[in-house]
């Protein structure tokens, strides 16, 4: 047996153990802690098919949910940041009125979970592009 303390077998063996383990850590807890991809100002056009207010136990969020066509089965979820009635209000009569609306928004590299659920991007403005 080989015991050399600089077994360069064992330290690789320990390093890419280390690097596992890191990694199975480290990136829930970043991504539950609010750092996740940067996103570039854009707009998504759709309908406004549910508006969660408050959602969450412990961290409480508000969010509005959208598909392209109401028909879709694939659904966004943005996050509107709290104070931003004028936003919410119009996203509320959107699905109210079966709407037609144009969502601006951006994502920072973090954002505080305590205002937005992981992996959402923020809502800059809601504008109703038409009425149906």
């Amino acid at each position: 047996m080989n015991l050399d303390p600089f077994d360069t077998g064992a330290i690789a063996a320990g390093l890419a153990v280390l690097f596992v383990l890191l990694f199975t850590i480290a990136l829930p807890v970043s991504y539950a802690a609010g750092v996740g991809s940067a996103r570039a100002p854009s707009d998504y056009g759709g309908y406004v098919v549910d508006v969660e207010e408050d959602r969450g136990m412990l961290l409480r969020t508000t969010q509005i949910k959208m598909k392209t066509h109401p028909r879709s089965s694939s659904v966004e979820t943005f996050c509107v940041v709290d104070g931003d009635d004028e936003k919410l209000a119009t996203a509320r009569s959107a699905l109210r009125n079966e709407s037609r609306v144009t969502v601006e928004y951006h994502r920072p590299l973090w954002v505080p979970p305590w205002e937005c659920q992981p992996g959402t991007s923020l809502v800059d403005d809601v504008e109703v592009v038409n009425s149906s």
